[in-house]
């Protein structure tokens, strides 16, 4: 049996869902040379792509997941490589053993592979709600989604380059 949120529930949870795109966006072209500290925004870079990933590609299940079917929008799968999903898995939200096996040039994470389609799916949801759902009820005005909206497209550009 699928979980069916409530209205209130779909409404409430845009604004996750907003939350989840923005700090990707805020961060997906984000480095320093600070080691650690550049671990950290990497990590937190993926963690918002794993989450969205989830989001945009499974259909209705009995957990009580947010998905962007809850909106009208359809899943479908987005073009991140499989090696660099199980890495999502198995680097980031686990800790394995095959980790440890990785050299420094294997543990590069290719933002065009990881980063962006997950982006470009976000541009496409932001347009979506844009035009087909009222932010009345949400804490996140329809302003809010033109600006990420124009953030995304930035980034997205300046990664075509």
């Amino acid at each position: 049996m699928e979980y069916v949120p409530m209205v209130e529930e779909i409404t409430t949870a845009l604004d996750h869902v907003f939350y989840e795109i923005q700090q990707l966006t805020l961060i997906a072209d984000k480095a320093t040379s600070e080691r650690p500290l550049n671990n950290a925004i990497v990590e937190s870079r993926l963690l918002h792509v794993r989450n969205l990933l989830n989001f945009f590609e499974h259909s209705p299940t009995p957990k009580d997941d947010v998905l962007s079917t809850h909106y009208g929008f359809p899943a479908s799968r987005i073009d991140v490589e499989t090696q660099d999903r199980e890495r999502l898995n198995k680097d980031l939200a686990h800790l394995t053993y095959s980790r440890t096996q990785r050299s420094e040039a294997d543990k590069v994470w290719p933002h065009g592979r990881a980063v962006l389609p997950v982006l470009t799916r976000c541009r496409s949801f932001a347009e979506y709600v844009l035009k087909t759902r009222t932010t009345s009820g949400s804490k996140t005005r329809g302003e809010d989604w033109h600006i990420l909206l124009a953030d995304m497209g930035r980034i997205t550009q300046a990664a075509s380059r």
